[in-house]
């Protein structure tokens, strides 16, 4: 873990960073100086941490996250929590071949296939000599052979990245060939059914809160959080979970019973729990 992190006298009269919320410009210098850091900008930060450093609610923290992500000051996987600081290289580059070596463990650690190790591939290219040779060439290769659309702002720091950062290769072959992906539109009330079906849109994440909080209570944020890390952060799961426990007498005392493993979370098992439900309503 470094022990300092540099931040130009120019962040705060950057364009992008000077229409920030505080709480966003607090996250940018957290991001570059904060304890999980690195001499690549690239680094895996969940949710509950930066929550708890920077006393931020989840939908703050959340907010603040998509505010860094739309002026594209940060690609993040929402579902890992790894993140990388678009430009974090270009004003940080190695300073020699040697420093370069060094930063190879850092860069081998990031999950390959992702919008965020994309992202730091095309940054270690301009200085791709102060690498170990051939190496930055390496990289550069296989992230054309995974044939990853990579978001416009890696390249030109403008416009709005995606919260889903991570695509599969036939997705991505799929948005080549012209076809546009309709934007699923939430509804504004959900059923336990809607998130029962695999094909449903999956959530975002602050919708997941929002639900969270209308059907565990207001100061359910922590729980929810709890509950997303134990379904290894996949918000269809949690919201299907969260739906299901609308249907009990005590919502919250049921997601306390899964946290406890003393009920199984698993689609099937939610499933079952819906028709179950469905029969004693006699639905089915």
């Amino acid at each position: 873990m470094r022990t300092y992190g540099k931040v130009y006298t120019s962040f705060w009269t950057d364009p992008k960073t000077i229409t920030l919320s505080g709480d966003a410009q607090r996250l940018a210098l957290y991001l570059l100086t904060g304890p999980h850091s690195n001499s690549i900008g690239c680094f895996r930060l969940p949710t509950g941490y930066l929550m708890e450093d920077l006393h931020l609610e989840p939908e703050q923290a959340v907010a603040a996250i998509a505010e860094l992500e739309a002026v594209g000051f940060i690609v993040r996987d929402a579902k890992t929590g790894w993140t990388l600081i678009v430009n974090f290289l270009r004003h940080n580059p190695p300073e020699n071949g040697k420093v370069g070596k060094s930063m190879l463990p850092l860069i081998e650690a990031v999950p390959r296939g992702t919008a965020v190790w994309a992202g730091l591939v095309r940054g270690i290219q301009p200085h791709g000599e102060r690498y170990p040779d051939g190496y930055a060439i390496s990289l550069l290769r296989t992230l054309e052979t995974v044939s990853l659309a990579v978001p416009d702002a890696l390249e030109q720091s403008t416009g709005r990245v995606s919260d889903t950062v991570c695509h599969r290769v036939s997705d991505t072959l799929e948005r080549k060939s012209g076809t546009p992906e309709p934007e699923p539109k939430p509804e504004p009330n959900h059923s336990v059914e809607a998130y029962a079906s695999t094909g449903a849109a999956a959530p975002g994440e602050s919708e997941v809160y929002r639900r969270g909080r209308e059907l565990l209570g207001a100061k359910a944020g922590g729980l929810v959080t709890k509950l997303r890390k134990k379904l290894d952060y996949d918000d269809r799961r949690v919201m299907q979970v969260l739906e299901l426990a609308g249907t009990k007498d005590v919502p919250r005392e049921y997601v306390g019973r899964i946290l406890n493993d003393e009920e199984d979370a698993t689609a099937e098992a939610v499933i079952v729990d819906i028709r179950r439900e469905y029969e004693a309503m006699g639905v089915l």
